[in-house]
């Protein structure tokens, strides 16, 4: 058993042991695949190289790497043209373009000629691309979000983002003409003083000439927390002042309550029959008049009426007044860094 068939044997084992390793497994076949391809075509075995290509190609899955799949159309291509195969190399020029606009041939690996040839399938192909950061952080009040575009044919794109778990209202967009690639900034807000809502969102090129030939990347969107600053502290009671004082005594309600006494004392001894009691009963009717008398008098000192200290009322509602405005312009604050907190944008993985 040779050291290549002991490896790919443990590989197998490997696998079985642990499916996740099947998808690493398989790329790094295709992987040895290619390079193998291509060093038979730099022995300038070139039909060879072509048929390595093609066997590649042919049994790539839908999901394999598109830097690979773009590398072995492209020097197929190439393949092709040296062969004499234009119209061959044609189709896998076209197929590279559509599969990634943005791919170039190096022209430090292939002569002009196929670079010219690669070109002019290009600038004929409807194919569009976007390009984005894969995770980044965006300041949606002071920072765009960078998008690039890449086409086959020159064309006037419109790119869209529009959220797809929540209202369509929170799109954005623009349009822009593209003769190969392109960026552009993205505000990631509606208004000046609306950004974007968090949520689940699609940026979508579509060609104005092809309406049919979109891209699109899924995107998610998250709000992330932000510092705030703490409230006031509620004012200590010492710092308020004493809003009234009690006022002074008043005379006329001294002498009403005299009086008072004395009607309660000369009434029992003016209707008083001496036959029906003695001194006692004008005795008691004087003492109860006089208690009357004196409750009343002490009555004008003990409960006299409170009278508001005017500076008083005032200094303390300034107090208050000046904790509310640094209470709401702290929390009128808060509520901006909130609605303006940084955006955090991962492209999705698309089904």
């Amino acid at each position: 058993m040779g050291a290549r068939t002991a490896v790919a044997i443990a590989g197998v084992v490997l696998a079985l042991a642990n499916p996740q390793l099947l998808p690493a497994i398989r790329q790094q076949d295709f992987e040895v695949r290619l390079e193998r391809a291509l060093a038979v075509l730099d022995s300038t075995e070139t039909e060879r190289g072509a048929q390595l290509l093609r066997a590649l190609l042919a049994s790539l899955p839908p999901d394999a790497p598109q830097a690979l799949r773009v590398r072995a159309q492209l020097h197929l291509g190439a393949a092709n043209w040296a062969l004499g195969l234009k119209d061959s190399a044609a189709v896998q020029f076209r197929d590279m373009v559509r599969a990634n606009p943005f791919a170039v041939p190096d022209p430090e690996l292939f002569n002009p000629e196929i670079v010219a040839a690669w070109r002019a399938v290009k600038r004929a192909t409807p194919a569009v691309a976007l390009l984005v950061a894969s995770d980044t952080t965006i300041k949606p009040d002071a920072e765009p979000y960078l998008v690039a575009v890449g086409v086959g044919r020159p064309d006037e794109v419109t790119v869209r983002l529009a959220r797809t778990d929540g209202p369509s209202a929170g799109a954005v967009g623009t349009r822009i003409r593209v003769d190969s690639t392109a960026s552009f900034a993205l505000a990631l807000r509606i208004t000046d003083s609306l950004p974007l809502a968090p949520g689940r969102y699609q940026l979508t090129a579509r060609l104005a000439l092809s309406p049919r030939d979109s891209a699109s990347v899924s995107l998610q969107v998250t709000s992330l927390p932000v510092d705030t600053l703490p409230h006031e502290t509620p004012l200590d009671a010492s710092l308020f002042r004493p809003e009234s004082r009690k006022g002074s005594p008043v005379a006329g309600s001294a002498i009403a309550g005299l009086a008072i006494g004395a009607a309660a004392a000369a009434i029992p001894v003016v209707l008083h029959n001496s036959q029906l009691g003695g001194n006692k009963v004008q005795i008691a009717a004087i003492s109860v008049g006089a208690g009357i008398s004196v409750a009343g008098f002490a009555g004008v000192f003990v409960g006299r009426r409170l009278v508001p200290i005017t500076e008083n009322v005032t200094y303390n509602r300034s107090l208050i007044d000046q904790w509310e405005a640094r209470n709401g312009a702290i929390a009128a604050r808060n509520e901006l860094a909130r609605r303006w907190a940084p955006l955090r944008v991962q492209v999705l993985r698309n089904p």
